[in-house]
């Protein structure tokens, strides 16, 4: 992400070419969106490790009377 904000910031052909603040704006964006993207992957993977697979099946007792 930083390489390409670098490049962008260079680039006469960026929406960001020579504007640092609107680079630095971008760039933080991306962070933001790859770290909750992570971070509904990690709660996805604990999920399936804590509680098995995404369905659930109760097994019925037969009452004994």
């Amino acid at each position: 992400m930083l390489e390409e904000a670098l490049i962008d910031i260079f680039d006469s052909d960026s929406e960001t070419f020579n504007d640092l603040e609107a680079t630095q704006e971008n760039l933080e964006e991306a962070y933001v969106e790859k770290l909750e993207s992570e971070e509904i992957a990690l709660l996805s993977r604990t999920k399936k490790l804590i509680f098995g697979s995404n369905k659930a099946y109760v097994a019925k007792r037969k009452r004994v009377k």
